[in-house]
């Protein structure tokens, strides 16, 4: 798959994770994950290569979905066992 696909897919793939992608000019500003309040932002520099701006993409994505992962608390053996009754 080419660079540019794989990019594309990756920006599908954070927008379905809720993360607002954006590509911009960003001149000196390093692109890369951002949140803001409730928001999750991915900025990417529209000066980047194709594969610097799927390598931001990507480190997103990990941060993205290592936190879905830790976002989500299992319920404890008690708290089930009070549901159940």
């Amino acid at each position: 798959m080419a660079i540019v696909e794989q990019l594309n897919e990756a920006v599908r793939r954070a927008q379905q994770l809720g993360a607002d992608v954006r590509m911009e000019y960003l001149g000196e500003t390093p692109g890369g994950l951002c949140r803001l309040g409730g928001q999750v932002r991915i900025y990417l520099d529209l000066a980047a290569s194709p594969a610097e701006q799927l390598e931001m993409v990507t480190s997103a994505l990990t941060a993205l979905e290592s936190h879905s992962r830790d976002a989500v608390t299992p319920l404890s053996a008690e708290k089930r066992s009070r549901r159940a009754a």
